[in-house]
């Protein structure tokens, strides 16, 4: 059969049109325990799991499931101490959560003003010292300014009073905690919420543990945690005991039936109905050979890697419009790679990325490859090439020898050319 192939289905959230995300969730998603278990508003949660088993899925569902119910504060790790886009310069991880709760109840001020008017005068003096402490100096007159009201602007005019000087102290903390909740509840929802995505390459994964010691403290009816956690961060001793008795810890686990069925609803949105399972594309064989190269690359079973497959096998079939065989291996292997593991250099452990493994390199092809990263295709690379491999021979031996670390079908290179 001629398909008809839409791409929408397989593309990045970030790539798809607003329209697109609908139907995506509409048509593709297919929601698990762990992510019911996550919009639990009653209690902070942990899902953790490993690339490309859904937890970032699982985190934005959540975000979708308690939109207007739940303010939900968002704190990725570039925003925790130390981190790339740190709010304040020095603090730890209650501040940098503070300071984005700040942030978050100033954009909805901003555009729900009329949200004021419910605040009592305990809680409009908290939302001042929030703002003004957390923020730039002008973020509170900016604020003043968008709303414009003369009944609102003794709130903005009064001096600034230091209600809580530290952030360390037992005190201190639990009363920023307390108040952010009743000013949240002030402003019409039933809890603060705040959510966290961290990636599996992400350079805060040591400093989880830091994050987690912060939780006593943290401790309030109205106010919970959700994680969407890497499972190598909640292995050992990286999150301490303590935690496991006040989160519920739910990991992603998936068979390779519940991945195909996944894979399924992706194919089915993207022909339309034309296709309806992985094996109207290719012999059950071909699939069992490509099942072991997904769950190879990411270490156990996960939708991320099927779709990718199915994504992988609609291409291929495109071209010759007949069911694949296992003749057809390497052309499916060299796409799904294509679509689903980049390659990404780590000079800190030298060696590469591809997609979610890490393969560690012997040094000199490890040079090999930061040469060409660096410079691409010129004089000055093959220059600096020779002086790695010693001669034009070797440079060719030892390209070889990097296609067979680095590429998963190595006669057929889809990362050195």
């Amino acid at each position: 059969m001629t398909l008809k192939i839409e791409r929408w289905p397989f593309l990045p959230f970030e790539s798809r049109s607003p329209q697109e995300t609908e139907l995506w969730w509409a048509e593709c998603y297919v929601p698990t325990v762990a992510a019911d278990i996550l919009q639990d508003l009653s209690r902070s949660v942990i899902v953790s799991g490993c690339a490309g088993s859904g937890k970032s899925v699982a985190a934005t569902a959540l975000v979708r499931e308690t939109a207007g119910r739940s303010l939900m504060i968002d704190y990725p790790p570039a925003y925790w101490p130390g981190g790339k886009y740190v709010w304040l310069p020095e603090g730890n991880h209650l501040r940098q959560m503070m300071a984005c709760a700040a942030n978050r109840v100033r954009e909805l001020l901003s555009s729900q003003p009329d949200l004021l008017a419910g605040l009592s005068s305990v809680k409009q003096e908290f939302l001042r010292w929030l703002i003004q402490k957390h923020l730039d100096e002008r973020a509170l007159p900016r604020l003043a300014d968008k709303i414009k009201s003369p009944d609102t602007q003794p709130l903005f005019n009064l001096p600034l009073k230091d209600i809580y000087a530290t952030d360390s102290t037992p005190a201190h903390a639990k009363g920023q905690i307390e108040e952010l909740v009743d000013l949240v509840e002030g402003l019409g929802f039933e809890n603060v919420m705040v959510r966290i995505d961290l990636p599996e390459t992400n350079s805060q994964l040591e400093g989880v543990a830091d994050l987690f010691e912060w939780l006593e403290l943290l401790q309030h009816p109205g106010f919970t945690i959700k994680a969407a956690l890497p499972e190598t961060a909640v292995e050992g001793k990286r999150i301490g005991d303590e935690v496991r008795g006040r989160f519920s810890i739910t990991p992603l686990l998936w068979s390779r039936e519940a991945c195909q069925i996944v894979a399924n609803h992706h194919l089915r949105a993207a022909t339309p109905s034309q296709c309806r399972e992985l094996a109207d594309l290719a012999v059950s064989g071909l699939l069992d050979e490509l099942a072991a190269e997904v769950e190879k690359l990411f270490g156990q079973p996960t939708p991320r890697g099927w779709v990718a497959l199915a994504a992988a096998l609609l291409e291929s079939y495109a071209t010759t419009n007949k069911p694949l065989t296992n003749a057809d291996r390497d052309k499916v292997v060299c796409a799904f790679f294509t679509k689903c593991a980049p390659l990404r250099l780590d000079r800190i452990r030298r060696g590469v990325w591809r997609g979610p493994q890490f393969m560690a390199l012997d040094d000199q092809p490890f040079r090999f490859i930061e040469v060409l990263w660096q410079a691409g295709d010129s004089s000055a690379t093959m220059n600096a090439l020779l002086e790695i491999a010693g001669s034009k021979e070797n440079v060719n031996t030892l390209a070889s020898r990097v296609r067979r670390k680095i590429e998963p079908v190595p006669k057929t290179p889809i990362y050195l050319h």
